[in-house]
Protein backbone atom coordinates (compact mmCIF):
# COMPACT_ATOMS: atom_id res chain seq x y z
CA UNK A 1 0.00 0.00 0.00
CA UNK A 2 1.92 2.88 -1.37
CA UNK A 3 1.13 6.30 -0.36
CA UNK A 4 -1.50 5.32 2.72
CA UNK A 5 -1.43 8.20 5.06
CA UNK A 6 -2.01 7.64 8.80
CA UNK A 7 -5.50 8.76 10.58
CA UNK A 8 -3.34 12.25 11.88
CA UNK A 9 -2.59 15.52 11.09
CA UNK A 10 0.90 16.61 10.27
CA UNK A 11 2.87 19.02 12.34
CA UNK A 12 2.42 22.12 9.19
CA UNK A 13 -1.27 21.73 9.08
CA UNK A 14 -2.03 21.99 13.24
CA UNK A 15 -0.02 25.11 12.94
CA UNK A 16 -1.81 26.57 10.21
CA UNK A 17 -4.66 25.76 12.58
CA UNK A 18 -3.17 27.52 15.52
CA UNK A 19 -1.87 30.73 13.09
CA UNK A 20 -5.71 31.37 12.17
CA UNK A 21 -6.99 30.99 15.86
CA UNK A 22 -4.89 33.06 17.14
CA UNK A 23 -5.79 35.48 14.12
CA UNK A 24 -9.38 35.54 14.63
CA UNK A 25 -8.70 35.44 18.92
CA UNK A 26 -6.49 38.86 18.39
CA UNK A 27 -9.51 40.29 16.51
CA UNK A 28 -11.99 39.26 18.63
CA UNK A 29 -10.66 40.45 21.85
CA UNK A 30 -10.07 43.94 21.35
CA UNK A 31 -13.62 44.36 19.49
CA UNK A 32 -15.57 42.53 23.17
CA UNK A 33 -13.72 45.17 25.15
CA UNK A 34 -14.90 47.94 22.95
CA UNK A 35 -18.28 46.88 23.54
CA UNK A 36 -18.19 46.51 27.71
CA UNK A 37 -16.88 49.90 27.29
CA UNK A 38 -20.11 50.81 25.50
CA UNK A 39 -21.98 48.79 27.69
CA UNK A 40 -20.32 50.67 30.86
CA UNK A 41 -20.03 54.09 29.21
CA UNK A 42 -24.02 53.36 28.55
CA UNK A 43 -25.17 52.06 31.95
CA UNK A 44 -23.33 55.23 33.67
CA UNK A 45 -25.38 57.63 31.98
CA UNK A 46 -28.62 55.45 32.53
CA UNK A 47 -27.50 55.81 36.31
CA UNK A 48 -27.12 59.54 35.45
CA UNK A 49 -30.30 60.10 34.27
CA UNK A 50 -32.07 58.38 37.25
CA UNK A 51 -30.07 61.17 39.86
CA UNK A 52 -30.83 63.32 37.62
CA UNK A 53 -34.65 63.01 37.15
CA UNK A 54 -34.92 62.33 40.75
CA UNK A 55 -33.58 66.32 41.40
CA UNK A 56 -35.72 67.14 38.72
CA UNK A 57 -38.66 65.42 40.92
CA UNK A 58 -37.24 66.98 44.41
CA UNK A 59 -37.30 70.01 42.68
CA UNK A 60 -41.15 69.89 41.58
CA UNK A 61 -42.25 68.43 44.75
CA UNK A 62 -40.56 71.31 47.04
CA UNK A 63 -39.95 73.80 44.83
CA UNK A 64 -36.51 74.03 45.26
CA UNK A 65 -33.36 72.03 45.17
CA UNK A 66 -32.03 70.57 47.81
CA UNK A 67 -30.23 72.51 50.63
CA UNK A 68 -26.88 71.00 50.06
CA UNK A 69 -27.05 71.96 46.36
CA UNK A 70 -27.24 75.71 46.41
CA UNK A 71 -23.72 76.54 44.55
CA UNK A 72 -24.55 77.65 40.59
CA UNK A 73 -22.26 76.95 37.77
CA UNK A 74 -19.72 75.63 39.76
CA UNK A 75 -18.95 71.57 39.45
CA UNK A 76 -19.60 70.00 42.85
CA UNK A 77 -18.14 67.46 44.20
CA UNK A 78 -20.75 64.37 44.96
CA UNK A 79 -18.89 62.15 47.50
CA UNK A 80 -19.31 64.15 49.90
CA UNK A 81 -22.68 64.78 49.54
CA UNK A 82 -23.67 61.37 49.42
CA UNK A 83 -25.61 60.31 52.70
CA UNK A 84 -27.11 64.05 52.28
CA UNK A 85 -28.20 63.12 48.52
CA UNK A 86 -29.72 59.90 49.87
CA UNK A 87 -31.47 61.10 52.47
CA UNK A 88 -33.23 64.24 49.86
CA UNK A 89 -33.59 61.90 47.44
CA UNK A 90 -34.47 58.09 48.72
CA UNK A 91 -35.69 59.86 52.59
CA UNK A 92 -35.24 57.67 55.26
CA UNK A 93 -36.93 54.39 55.27
CA UNK A 94 -39.48 54.58 58.06
CA UNK A 95 -36.69 56.92 59.93
CA UNK A 96 -37.23 60.40 61.12
CA UNK A 97 -37.47 62.82 58.45
CA UNK A 98 -34.42 64.20 56.75
CA UNK A 99 -34.43 67.77 57.17
CA UNK A 100 -33.68 67.71 53.02
CA UNK A 101 -36.79 65.85 52.72
CA UNK A 102 -39.38 66.16 55.39
CA UNK A 103 -41.99 64.50 53.75
CA UNK A 104 -39.50 61.54 53.97
CA UNK A 105 -40.04 60.67 49.83
CA UNK A 106 -38.35 58.15 47.53
CA UNK A 107 -38.15 60.16 44.24
CA UNK A 108 -36.42 57.56 41.64
CA UNK A 109 -34.01 55.03 42.32
CA UNK A 110 -30.48 55.33 43.05
CA UNK A 111 -28.02 52.52 42.42
CA UNK A 112 -26.90 50.41 45.10
CA UNK A 113 -23.40 51.58 45.33
CA UNK A 114 -24.45 54.79 45.95
CA UNK A 115 -26.69 53.75 48.61
CA UNK A 116 -23.69 51.97 50.39
CA UNK A 117 -22.53 55.18 50.77
CA UNK A 118 -20.24 54.80 47.60
CA UNK A 119 -20.90 56.72 44.58
CA UNK A 120 -19.89 55.39 41.42
CA UNK A 121 -20.15 55.16 37.94
CA UNK A 122 -20.62 51.81 35.81
CA UNK A 123 -16.98 51.90 35.79
CA UNK A 124 -16.37 51.56 39.36
CA UNK A 125 -14.82 55.81 39.50
CA UNK A 126 -16.09 58.00 42.54
CA UNK A 127 -14.92 60.98 40.91
CA UNK A 128 -18.57 62.12 40.18
CA UNK A 129 -19.27 65.91 39.90
CA UNK A 130 -23.09 67.71 39.31
CA UNK A 131 -23.32 71.63 37.79
CA UNK A 132 -26.13 72.79 38.10
CA UNK A 133 -27.97 76.06 35.80
CA UNK A 134 -28.11 79.37 37.30
CA UNK A 135 -31.71 81.10 37.93
CA UNK A 136 -32.98 82.39 34.83
CA UNK A 137 -30.58 81.25 32.32
CA UNK A 138 -31.31 79.26 29.59
CA UNK A 139 -28.62 76.81 29.54
CA UNK A 140 -25.37 75.93 31.39
CA UNK A 141 -22.62 77.92 29.56
CA UNK A 142 -20.09 75.74 27.96
CA UNK A 143 -17.20 77.55 29.88
CA UNK A 144 -18.62 76.41 33.78
CA UNK A 145 -17.53 73.08 33.00
CA UNK A 146 -14.10 71.97 33.43
CA UNK A 147 -11.61 71.99 30.72
CA UNK A 148 -11.18 68.33 30.71
CA UNK A 149 -14.85 67.51 29.61
CA UNK A 150 -15.41 70.81 27.37
CA UNK A 151 -15.31 68.82 24.38
CA UNK A 152 -18.07 66.75 25.22
CA UNK A 153 -20.33 69.95 25.94
CA UNK A 154 -22.05 71.72 23.35
CA UNK A 155 -20.52 75.05 22.52
CA UNK A 156 -24.09 76.29 23.41
CA UNK A 157 -24.01 74.82 26.72
CA UNK A 158 -26.37 72.69 28.39
CA UNK A 159 -30.00 73.60 27.71
CA UNK A 160 -30.79 71.60 30.91
CA UNK A 161 -31.36 72.41 34.66
CA UNK A 162 -28.27 70.37 35.54
CA UNK A 163 -25.97 67.95 34.78
CA UNK A 164 -23.81 65.05 35.69
CA UNK A 165 -20.63 63.40 34.99
CA UNK A 166 -17.50 61.21 36.26
CA UNK A 167 -14.14 61.60 35.48
CA UNK A 168 -11.67 58.78 35.46
CA UNK A 169 -8.24 57.91 34.56
CA UNK A 170 -9.31 56.43 31.11
CA UNK A 171 -11.17 58.54 28.61
CA UNK A 172 -13.65 55.27 28.13
CA UNK A 173 -14.42 56.11 31.71
CA UNK A 174 -16.29 60.19 30.77
CA UNK A 175 -19.72 60.20 30.76
CA UNK A 176 -21.51 63.40 30.65
CA UNK A 177 -24.95 63.42 31.15
CA UNK A 178 -28.22 66.38 31.28
CA UNK A 179 -31.72 66.15 31.80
Amino acid sequence: MEGARRGGFSLLEMLAVLCIVGLLASLLVPAAGAARNALLRQRSQWQFREILSALDAYELHYGHRPPFLREEETPIALAPLCQDLIDALQGRNGATPAPSNPDNLRFGSLDPSWLAGHPTDAFGNGELYLILRREGLFAIPQKSFPESIRDAVPAGGVAEAHALWSVGDRPARRGVSWL
